[in-house]
């Protein structure tokens, strides 16, 4: 079968949870609310959608951080599964600041990859700019 999301939110188990969709899923708008709780098993400390045929993401992933978890710079949520995934409509929202990739296994795999907020990157710089040697004027 095919799942057409046009509009709504999905929203899989139960903080965190899992689910498997037998077919297509075609989000052409609407929302995927993904929550995470940990960087450890999917489907336990964060959600996961396995989809036995192709996925079409044209909608939003709102990400929700839950139970006390901050999700760092460079951790990754392998969130989703499929055959093949076309990701080119995609928009993500929620908490925290993240990227996604499609990452190419037996099958693919939707990645959401912690980056960090532009504020620690802007004092990242400035701490790096504090390491360069100074020059003396000479008078």
């Amino acid at each position: 079968g095919v799942l057409n999301q046009t509009g709504g939110t999905l929203a899989v188990g139960s903080s965190p949870g899992s689910a498997t969709l037998d077919g297509d899923w075609i989000q052409s708008s609407g929302v995927w609310s993904v929550e995470l709780a940990g960087d450890g098993q999917a489907g336990t400390d964060f959600d996961f959608l396995d989809v036995l045929g192709d996925a079409t993401l044209d909608g939003t992933i709102d990400i929700s951080m839950i139970d006390g978890f901050e999700a760092m710079p460079g951790q990754s949520f392998d969130i989703l599964h499929a055959n093949s995934i076309d990701a080119t409509g995609l928009t993500l929202a929620g908490d925290g600041t993240f990227t996604y990739e499609v990452v190419d296994t037996s099958s693919q795999t939707l990645r959401l990859k912690g980056v960090p907020e532009p504020a620690s990157a802007a004092l990242l710089g400035l701490g790096g700019l504090m390491l360069l040697p100074r020059r003396r004027r000479s008078h």
